[in-house]
């Protein structure tokens, strides 16, 4: 049986802001969204759980990177770089030790896009556009001796994006399959075999030049990266020196500064790339014992950005992730920062900001650079 879900009886939650359309649902989260289930993570969540066996479809259009489905303890991450793209497991059995599986979830930005994800005691498909980018035989929850007992009090599903991402909801469904269709079904994957695609780890082996590491990017991506590379490189005071790891199926372009104490980095894979910048932490250390910065001037920045622009400074420190939703949560942040900025206060994650690949914020980082160059070229010698 198929049930459509009213767009409007989705439930946000979290730092997360919703605007029903006549047709759709726009929604972007404000914070940023966990690569891991977390119950912080802001979304939207379905009025009801779901039971296996069930269908969810969704038709959705993004204007980046980073839709997160949520089923259970299980989450699948749409993005199209080598980070955080393992499915995960809906049944919560303990630390995650296994090896994780991950697929194809590259999409088509700014072009509305049609997913389906089943769910059953035999399979599980993931599926773009009529496209099976994953089928599995052999998920660990499928053998969980949990399954049974999880799925009789349903599974939650929320969905959501990364931060700054928008995402437009066209239409959701759940389809609960009658024993006769699933057995259809079954018979049909049956003798279908396997799909999954490995995914490289971080950044590829192997050094590609500047313009090969950014070749798949989208043209207007390329010209802003080009430009900022070009923007940065004439700041010679800031004494920034550029280095290139990988290739373009993983690449990290670094700008660092061991004069300043400050790098901005480029990670970039195949069609998506996202950048953070930062005051680095000085690690001479044992495990868990963090050193100091070699200087900060965020606070500094930031009131530079706002003689000139306060609505810039605003979307600058905007940027900076807080602390709270990470890998890290359970042992507490490591290197937590407070700044301030208009009388707000934010602990944000290693006192970094981190950006997506839309255009507007690499012309962000450039109000950042220009800012610091300002403040370094008044600092006495």
């Amino acid at each position: 049986m198929i049930k459509d879900i009213p767009l409007k009886s989705l439930i946000p939650h979290g730092k997360i802001t919703t605007k029903l359309k006549v047709d759709a649902l726009e929604f972007t989260p404000k914070i940023r969204s966990s690569n891991f289930v977390d119950s912080r993570t802001p979304g939207l969540i379905l009025p009801e759980k779901a039971k296996l066996p069930f269908r969810l479809d969704l038709s959705v259009k993004l204007d980046d990177m980073g839709l997160r489905v949520i089923v259970g303890k299980g989450l699948i991450p749409f993005t199209a770089g080598w980070n955080f793209r393992g499915i995960e497991n809906i049944v919560d059995e303990g630390p995650k030790s296994w090896k994780i599986r991950t697929f194809d979830a590259s999409l088509e930005l700014n072009k509305t896009t049609d997913i389906s994800i089943t769910y059953d005691y035999e399979f599980m498909m993931i599926e773009i556009n009529g496209d099976t980018r994953f089928l599995s035989k052999k998920e660990r929850y499928m053998k969980s001796p949990l399954l049974s007992e999880t799925n009789d009090k349903g599974f939650e599903i929320k969905i959501t994006t990364e931060k700054f991402s928008t995402a437009v909801l066209n239409s959701l469904s759940i389809t609960q399959y009658t024993d006769d269709e699933i057995a259809t079904l079954r018979s049909q994957i049956k003798d279908r075999d396997e799909i999954y695609q490995s995914i490289p780890g971080t950044v590829e082996k192997g050094k590609e030049s500047f313009d090969e590491c950014i070749a798949l990017l989208s043209d207007i991506v390329q010209r802003e990266i080009k430009q900022t590379n070009d923007h940065l490189l004439d700041m010679k005071s800031l004494k920034i020196k550029r280095s290139i790891e990988g290739t373009h199926k993983g690449c990290l372009i670094k700008y660092n500064s061991p004069t300043y104490g400050f790098g901005y980095h480029i990670t970039i894979s195949n069609g998506w790339a996202s950048h953070s910048f930062w005051f680095s932490m000085h690690f001479n250390y044992k495990y868990g014992d963090f050193g100091a910065r070699k200087c900060d001037y965020t606070e500094e920045m930031l009131n530079k950005i706002a003689e000139k622009s306060p609505e810039a400074a605003v979307r600058v420190f905007d940027y900076y992730g807080e602390c709270g939703i990470c890998v890290y949560t359970d042992r507490g942040c490591k290197c937590p920062t407070v700044y301030e900025h208009k009388d707000t206060k934010k602990t944000t994650c290693h006192g970094r900001m981190k950006m997506n690949m839309k255009p507007d914020t690499f012309q962000d980082i450039r109000v950042v650079f220009d800012a610091l160059y300002d403040i370094l070229k008044e600092e006495p010698k």
